[in-house]
């Protein structure tokens, strides 16, 4: 039972119950301890209840039971708490007979403040035990099992601090990096904690903050795995439903578990204190359990305690608990026995009774268990059921339904086979199977009995067709949602169950084909679906083929493919508009939205074709050169021989022609049509060159540069030279012996350059006649 802002405390050196002053528990304990060594806690068939008991008292009693009800008890453990502390289990049967019996689960003790509840389960083994003659039937047909404690780390820790609800894992409450570093402390001396320590608290760390980091833990009921986590837990450890880090963290709650997972338990009962009530599951939901059995049980127990029944939910929420995991996972009915709860302001005598009222509640304990185990063995039998298709093959996990009158038993069919115990009668039987009723009828339990239900689940086939009533190779059949491939047009459907089916076949994502069937024996269906061949042929603008690449796309169809020898076979389609894209050396050049019926073959005309470039010079005569075209992700280069440069099936557009002349470009300019017609600069140049009395001179040295690029040539007789196609503008450099002249040509197509001539200089001449005339002079004179 839940308390609101209850604090756990840690176990200090007092180890007294709430009612003892110190000096009165120290002699207590020196006088408990020297009767353990002789005697056991019960005597003359009486036990003795003025005490509390701690965990070592209650190891001694179980053990001394175990000796002296030898026939009828069996003592052992079921695992260990996080301490190392045994968690005890009595199993209370008679030991001579071996025949099946039923099981029946008791726990207790869950929170360690609920001391009561282990006390109770003391007495319910000590009473079965001592009276079996009473209870003959029950220990004869039964094995009641009942774990007094599992918390058992709980016990003495309860005993000194009564706040304490969780079990004793350390938790850094704080998140300081210390455990339980901060706890309560028995400021008062009175050997517990008590609402005087709690306002009256030591800062144990020195960090400010008083008792903020208790011992443990986790709260055990909030631990089980079904519905962990949900509404009614806590993640937070300081809080008292803290759930854990995750399901079955604790060794507690993994021992019970374990225990559950090995035996075949018909009822379980969790006894707590904090209220009086009986509570049954859903703990995590306020949805009503849909079970009449569960509801009868809490109603009649009820009756028998005088305390109210009602569903866990309606107290509060709580996700992970007992009840709901054993009641989900193995369809045990399964209840929380709030066995005691006051309104004491005592945080201790809130959750436990007096000492001397403890045999009072247990008595009720004694009378709840009774109950149980009689409604359990009235009139039961074991009917072990084996459900089977019509082939005789099992069908696992089968969902099976027993009903009678207000009862109904639902259990799986685990390897195709499922036991129950049920009472005599005609129960009708109702068979689930992949959420599809596969049976239906009734069934006369009067004895033990074995049967084999064959129920309507068949094989069958599916033949996919297409259009064309050709076999459908490549797609998927979806019956009800699941998937199945086909192969070689069918598809094999095996243990289906009987029923209307949805069937769904795709392709490429895309519905070809829905029918609704009904499958009630062996199958065997024919599907047509309308899907037909789809072919299409690319062309240039000039009606040649084009390997395009393709991309096709539908309602959820997409796909690349490439056309050969200018066809491309899709295959298989269903009837539906596609989107065609052609493209062509990187470039989109066709994209048409095409309506596919019936074995559509198309012809799809791409934008391309063959460019042709003409290159002239500025006489109108063809140029050799080298043109290079650009366009978006494309570059060619072609020779333009005879001064015509041929590009074949190019996309059609805008490109740039870039002309290369001499290495050089010359010239760059747009083309977008297929026949385009490029004047370069361009132009024959002749020079001629003579002296100056207008003779030619041979031989003289030429040179035309253009853009660093030099041409060399040399003079004829005649004085001229001629460079063909010479771009514009350039530069003229003649050389000459020792004379030079450079000048510039822009149109001109001849150009005459004077040059001296080194024979037509007349100065050696004139020196000369001058010289002759002097010795002539002189030769004169001396004749005189």
């Amino acid at each position: 039972m839940e308390m609101c802002k209850v604090r756990y405390s840690k176990p200090t050196k007092h180890k007294h119950l709430p009612e003892m002053r110190l000096e009165t528990a120290i002699i207590l304990t020196v006088i408990l301890l020297t009767i353990l060594q002789t005697t056991s806690l019960y005597a003359s068939n009486n036990l003795d209840f003025s005490q509390y008991l701690k965990y070592s008292d209650l190891t001694l009693i179980l053990k001394s039971f175990n000796e002296t009800f030898k026939n009828y008890i069996s003592l052992f453990s079921i695992g260990k708490s996080f301490h190392g502390r045994e968690i005890w289990c009595v199993a209370i049967t008679n030991k001579s007979l071996t025949t099946y019996k039923e099981e029946i689960l008791i726990l207790s003790h869950h929170h360690a403040r609920e001391l009561i509840t282990y006390m109770s389960s003391i007495y319910l083994i000590y009473h079965l035990a001592s009276n079996v003659e009473r209870y003959s039937y029950i220990v004869n047909s039964c094995i009641i099992y009942v774990v007094p404690s599992v918390n058992p780390d709980g016990i003495d820790a309860a005993l000194i601090n009564p706040y304490l609800r969780k079990n004793l894992h350390p938790i850094d409450d704080d998140y300081d990096g210390l455990i339980d570093e901060d706890p309560p402390n028995d400021v008062n001396g009175n050997g517990f904690i008590d609402d005087y320590d709690l306002k009256h608290g030591v800062d144990d760390d020195g960090d400010g903050l008083i008792d903020e980091d208790w011992p443990g833990g986790v709260d055990l009921n909030r631990n089980y795995d079904y519905m962990w986590g949900k509404p009614g837990s806590s993640g937070d450890p300081k809080s008292e439903t803290y759930r854990g880090p995750y399901p079955f963290s604790e060794p507690e709650t993994r021992s019970v578990k374990e225990f559950i997972e090995k035996h075949r338990i018909k009822i379980a009962i969790s006894l707590h204190s904090g209220i009086e009530a009986i509570l049954f599951p859903w703990g995590y939901k306020s949805e009503k359990v849909n079970n009449n059995e569960v509801t009868s049980i809490a109603y009649n127990l009820s009756k028998i305690t005088g305390w109210i029944s009602m569903q866990i939910s309606n107290l509060y929420l709580a996700s992970g608990c007992f009840e709901d995991w054993i009641y989900s996972n193995y369809g045990v009915p399964a209840f929380t026995c709030e066995i005691y709860g006051s309104k004491s302001e005592n945080i201790f005598y809130f959750f436990n009774p007096p000492t001397n009222q403890i045999l009072t509640v247990a008595e009720k304990v004694v009378r709840m268990v009774t109950y149980i185990a009689n409604y359990t063995l009235a009139k039961t039998y074991t009917i072990n059921l084996y459900v089977e298709d019509q082939l005789g093959r099992r069908l696992n996990n089968s969902i099976v339904s027993l009903r009678s009158g207000g009862l109904e038993l639902v259990k799986a069919a685990e390897d195709g086979a499922v036991l129950f115990r049920v009472k005599s009668g005609v129960y009708n039987l109702t068979i689930n199977w992949l959420n599809k009723n596969i049976y239906n009828g009734q069934i006369s339990v009067e004895a033990d009995r074995n049967e084999t239900v064959r129920c309507r689940v068949y094989d069958g086939f599916f033949h996919i067709l297409d259009g064309n009533n050709r076999p459908v190779e490549e797609a998927l059949v979806s019956i009800d949602g699941k998937v199945y491939p086909l192969s070689r047009g069918r598809v094999e459907v095996l243990m289906i169950p009987e029923g209307k089916y949805t069937v769904c076949i795709y392709m490429d994502g895309a519905a070809i084909g829905r029918e609704t069937i009904l499958i009630d024996r062996i199958f065997n269906f024919t599907l047509k679906t309308e899907i037909y061949d789809l072919i299409l042929d690319f062309k240039d603008l000039k009606g040649d083929s084009l390997d395009a690449e393709v991309i096709i796309q539908g309602k959820s169809l997409f796909m690349k493919s490439k056309a050969r020898g200018g066809v491309l076979k899709v295959g298989k389609l269903p009837v539906g508009s596609y989107d065609i894209t052609a493209y062509w050396m990187g470039r989109k050049v066709s994209s048409i939205c095409l309506m596919h019926v019936n074995n559509t073959r198309a012809t799809i005309k791409c934008n391309v074709s063959d460019v042709k470039i003409y290159v002239k010079d500025l006489d109108n005569k063809p140029v050799n050169t080298t043109i290079i075209l650009k366009g978006e992700d494309l570059t060619m280069i072609r020779e333009a021989n005879n001064g015509v440069a041929f590009f074949s099936n190019i996309p059609t557009g805008i490109y740039i022609a870039e002309v290369k002349y001499w290495n050089k470009t010359i010239l760059t300019t747009t083309v977008n049509s297929e026949v385009n017609t490029i004047k370069c600069m361009l132009k024959d140049l002749k020079v001629k060159v003579k002296n100056e009395i207008g003779n030619p001179i041979e031989n003289c040295l030429v040179i035309i540069s253009y853009n660093s690029t030099n041409i060399v040539d040399k003079t004829s007789k005649n004085g001229e030279v001629l460079f063909h196609q010479a771009p514009r503008p350039l530069k003229i450099i003649i050389n000459h012996g020792k004379h030079s002249k450079s000048l510039t040509i822009n149109s001109e197509d001849k150009v005459e350059v004077v040059i001296p001539s080194e024979e037509l200089n007349i100065t050696p001449i004139i020196l000369t006649i001058l010289i002759i005339t002097i010795i002539i002079a002189c030769l004169k004179i001396l004749k005189k």
